[in-house]
């Protein structure tokens, strides 16, 4: 199933990238949205 995300009046509040040489994951990103409105809908089942 594939969800799509929109964001209404939304900022960044928090981003951290980290890169590993030693996992599979090389990159990883964690990042935290604050928004005014989010709407999900299911794209495809």
């Amino acid at each position: 199933m594939e969800i799509e995300f929109k964001f209404k009046n939304d900022y960044i509040v928090h981003y951290l990238k980290a890169l590993y040489t030693t996992n599979e994951a090389s990159v990883t990103i964690d990042m935290t949205l604050s928004a005014e409105k989010i709407i999900v809908n299911s794209v495809r089942p």
